[in-house]
């Protein structure tokens, strides 16, 4: 019964039930070592309450986070369930040690409308802008948040050819990794290549799917909506669920 837990808990929980830490990352079809991280925080805030009455939205469904450290900005999203109550939230600070729903003006800072809304990320953490990973599309989506409650679909990229499908088993988890981790880190792309972007995103998007718990990653242009297909890459699962890159230790969880 989702609605019997605090929404940080069950969202730990779904981490820690993914987390996979992966020191060396190579193709799927080379000989892939990682090792296995317990997850490194012991304590968790419930932020439950700062929805609304509950139970409120963030008791069901929720698929995704990311945080922002330049804006103080944890992005959160939610699923559905089924898609068509898709949201996206933007949560910060309240200045006296604890946290809301962002406001610009009279607007809340919560979007709707995003189809099968499994993860969120963002690039650039000065730009008003985020990727969603959607699953009943395969698709990755960015989109301008600038205006909060108005969300705008900047572009799409169909990733379904290079991802297994079936069904409801899709595509679950998004994030970036930039090009100055990816040469830090030794990353090589499907054929074994040392690989940066060479699009213009200054970095990589990692997808984390369920059939196989495979990983795939993508060069993407924000010009014209094409895209490099960097590689496909193991993990010790057969379900990957979500992603999440530290930048300062270069590691991906």
């Amino acid at each position: 019964n989702p609605g019997k837990y605090p929404v940080m808990k069950r969202f730990i929980n779904l981490i820690t039930l993914i987390t996979v830490l992966v020191s060396t990352i190579g193709p799927a079809s080379a000989h892939t070592q990682y090792r296995e991280s317990p997850w490194p925080f012991g304590e968790a805030v419930n932020l439950t309450s700062i929805e609304g009455p509950e139970p409120n939205e963030f008791y069901q469904d929720l698929s995704g986070a990311a945080w922002n450290p330049v804006t103080g900005v944890l992005w959160l999203c939610r699923n559905g369930p089924g898609g068509s109550n898709s949201k996206l939230w933007a949560v910060v600070s309240n200045g006296t040690g604890g946290f809301e729903i962002a406001y610009q003006g009279a607007d809340r800072g919560e979007w709707t409308g995003f189809n099968d809304f499994e993860g969120v990320t963002q690039a650039d953490y000065s730009e008003p802008v985020v990727y969603a990973i959607i699953e009943d599309t395969e698709a990755i989506r960015e989109y301008d948040v600038s205006v909060y409650g108005t969300q705008v679909l900047n572009m799409s990229w169909d990733i379904s050819s290079y991802i297994p499908t079936s069904g409801g088993s899709g595509a679950e988890g998004i994030t970036f990794v930039p090009d100055a981790s990816l040469i830090e880190s030794g990353f090589v792309d499907g054929t074994g290549q040392p690989r940066v972007s060479v699009n213009g995103m200054g970095g990589l998007i990692f997808v984390a799917h369920q059939n196989g718990g495979n990983i795939y990653v993508f060069d993407l242009n924000r010009n014209n909506g094409t895209l490099d297909f960097i590689g496909e890459y193991s993990t010790s699962y057969n379900e990957s669920a979500g992603l999440e890159f530290d930048r300062i230790s270069h590691r991906l969880y």
